[in-house]
């Protein structure tokens, strides 16, 4: 968090005079994404950080660091497509299953995702900046819809394409303390 947090300091302190390069939106886009982004530095983004300028504040270097987590996410080795599918819901064994038809049927919304992360890989420094003024919002509802905020199953859950898609049939909720009598609080 140490390393992303000195990039949102540096692009919060960017004068007027390089904001107005960039255009405004550009760069306040860019600080809020790499803010959402800080959030998953110690998880999908820790082996990213390790071959990367941690000093680079470009809007190519945000795009790099979505497009890794987006991956890992709703890639098709993804947590979504294949974790989920094969560990959770066991969609090799039960196709038929509601869980495993309502992945499936999610399945184009998360292709649609695997298809902006192809065509952002063409861009350069400048497209990538006029990319992220018009779409860093959408990239910002991806990570807030999708990504979980921490490791395991209830995180995941936790997530609202877990909450709208999966959920009402898969039979599953998040685990709390009421749901595990005699056992001691966590």
């Amino acid at each position: 968090m140490k390393r992303i947090a000195a990039v949102v300091v540096a692009l919060s302190a960017v004068t007027v005079g390089s904001v107005a390069h960039s255009g405004p939106t550009a760069r306040a886009s860019v600080g809020t994404l790499w803010s959402k982004l800080g959030q998953y530095e110690h998880s999908y983004l820790q082996d990213w950080l390790t071959v990367t300028d941690p000093e680079d504040r470009s809007s190519e270097a945000a795009l790099d660091a979505f497009r890794d987590v987006a991956y890992q996410i709703s890639g098709p080795t993804g947590l979504w497509r294949r974790e989920v599918a094969l560990s959770w819901f066991g969609c090799v064994a039960f196709p038929e299953s509601a869980a495993c038809r309502a992945l499936a049927e999610a399945t184009p919304e998360l292709e649609r995702w695997d298809a902006m992360v192809t065509r952002t890989l063409r861009l350069n420094r400048s497209g990538a900046r006029r990319y992220l003024r018009w779409n860093a919002a959408k990239l910002e509802a991806y990570l807030d819809r999708y990504v979980p905020r921490g490791a395991g199953m209830d995180a995941a859950m936790a997530t609202p394409f877990f909450r709208d898609r999966l959920a009402p049939v898969a039979g599953l909720a998040p685990l709390d303390e009421e749901d595990l009598p005699g056992m001691p609080p966590l």
